[in-house]
């Protein structure tokens, strides 16, 4: 009998939960949700996660654990990354988890992009050398590796939720909110820009969140039901980039509109896109790929390989 695990996610934005098993040395995902808990809203400033995302989170949970205990899974284990790692009563909500019997391990950001890496490349996207780049809620990941071995990584504390928060945009933004939002991602990514320049990834993998919320978008639009079985695709890079000039220009009104836009992105994609935009566009790339693998499915074989 194949062991089930339950994994969860404890984003900055959105708790994940991935129940799986692994068959035949391949990651077999069973059941998956999502819940929009805004967990950093508001905290990256005074460092202090609020009580009303203290409730989210622990009810996020609870739901979360009626699913693994229907599912009989063997063990259940949380990843918390920028949020709780860098509040203040973080490991107070890390003890509050696990008091329904959830093991909570926080991690830095170095092991949260060595997992981002096992998840991308479980799904099969990365075939050459490639820069995987995973925006999260309090941080952002660049992993630099092929299907062997990780170059190079680093997580930034560039998160859409975090500039979010400290840049206020307006609706739509300014122009000079945008110069601004560009001038500090560039001023705080020098050594991805070396890197870059060293290794000459030839790829740009995005994973998870903001690239699937693109992609449902990009299918909306051309009437195609994005296939959520599905491990990875490529985008149409003038589309995409179409795409992004539109979000970034865009009002709530018009976001309001889009088929394939969560609503609880619709404040906070228009900071994606800004910050896809520039890495593009510094980096000249050519190819971008999405992957809906990411830190729980890397996780989940971390924990598959321990049992």
């Amino acid at each position: 009998m194949q062991q089930k695990i339950g994994v969860i996610d404890l984003g900055s934005n959105t708790f994940n939960l991935l129940i799986a098993e692994k068959i035949n040395n391949s990651l077999h995902r069973i059941f998956m949700d999502r819940i929009p808990v805004k967990l950093g809203s508001g905290s990256f400033q005074n460092k202090l996660i609020s009580a009303g995302a203290i409730q989210r989170a622990l009810q996020a949970v609870v739901q979360f654990k009626q699913y693994t205990d229907k599912y009989d899974c063997s063990i259940t284990y949380a990843f918390a990354t920028s949020a709780i790692r860098d509040a203040i009563n973080g490991k107070a909500l890390k003890n509050s988890i696990e008091n329904f019997g959830i093991k909570v391990e926080i991690i830095d950001g170095n092991k949260e992009a060595e997992l981002i890496y096992w998840g991308a490349r479980a799904s099969g996207v990365i075939n050459e050398l490639s820069l995987i780049m995973d925006i999260g809620g309090g941080s952002t990941e660049f992993i630099i590796a092929d299907n062997q071995r990780v170059y190079w990584k680093k997580s930034y504390q560039l998160g859409i939720t975090r500039l979010y928060d400290l840049f206020k945009p307006a609706d739509p933004m300014l122009p000079q909110q945008i110069y601004a939002i560009e001038k500090y991602i560039t001023d705080n990514i020098s050594e991805l820009l070396d890197a870059c320049k060293k290794f000459k990834p030839a790829l740009l993998v995005g994973t998870a969140g903001s690239f699937e919320t693109f992609a449902d978008i990009l299918a909306g639009q051309n009437e195609i039901l994005f296939a959520k079985n599905i491990y990875y695709d490529n985008f149409n890079l003038n589309d995409l980039q179409n795409l992004l000039q539109q979000l970034i220009k865009s009002d709530v009104r018009y976001r309001n509109k889009l088929k394939g836009l969560p609503d609880f992105r619709r404040d906070l994609i228009v900071i994606s896109s800004c910050m896809l935009q520039l890495i593009v566009k510094l980096l000249n790339i050519q190819k971008i790929s999405y992957t809906n693998f990411s830190l729980k499915e890397g996780a989940a074989l971390y924990l598959l390989g321990r049992l």
